[in-house]
């Protein structure tokens, strides 16, 4: 098991790159249980797979990136496993094509906002066109809805809720809920401003 110390994520009984080096600032599993994604204080973004005959170790790093400038404070991977989106303090959010044979990343876009990437989170589901809906929480406390085109390579942004809607403080985390509907999107988030919103969209 895993447990979150202030100086970074640790391994009951070996560090095996998560310890005090890393000070790792998030860590996110994938929707298969197959895939450990971290985000750190050092600028690295990591994957570790799961190898199901090490009983002590089941993880082990297959990636390292550090191409972020800054922090990296948050990180999140797709219903399907197949991108991993990453957020930082330089501003600019970051989406990965992963191999889910080999553990390897690939990037395939990066987007410039004026403010800090604090939260990123992918949708249970993709949109009708095949696009995935991703929520976006920054230092500002702005919480964006925005799309990704896997064919086009970008991130678009299609709805900036108003300030009466958005946090006073940074955007800690967003997670958004299984819903029926395949047009219905619901998703909560917390923030330095001790507050959680909880919003629902129709796409």
């Amino acid at each position: 098991f895993f447990f979150q110390a202030e100086d970074g994520i640790r391994d009951a009984q070996e560090s095996r790159g998560l310890g005090d080096v890393y000070k790792r600032q998030q860590l996110k599993f994938s929707r298969n249980n197959q895939f450990l994604f971290s985000a750190g204080r050092d600028r690295q973004f990591g994957v570790f797979k799961r190898d199901e005959e090490d009983k002590l170790h089941p993880y082990k790093l297959t990636f390292a990136d550090q191409s972020h400038s800054r922090i990296i404070w948050t990180i999140d991977s797709s219903h399907d496993t197949e991108y991993v989106i990453t957020g930082s303090r330089d501003k600019t959010i970051k989406i990965w094509k992963l191999d889910q044979s080999t553990g390897q990343c690939t990037l395939v876009v990066t987007q410039s906002f004026s403010d800090s990437a604090s939260a990123v989170a992918f949708a249970d589901k993709q949109l009708s066109n095949g696009s995935y809906l991703l929520g976006l929480g920054f230092d500002t406390g702005k919480v964006f809805l925005a799309e990704f085109n896997p064919t086009e390579k970008e991130i678009k942004v299609i709805n900036k809720f108003n300030d009466f809607q958005q946090h006073a403080l940074t955007v800690n985390r967003i997670r958004f809920k299984e819903v029926a509907d395949k047009n219905k999107f619901t998703f909560a988030s917390c923030s330095d401003d001790f507050t959680v919103k909880i919003f629902s969209v129709l796409t």
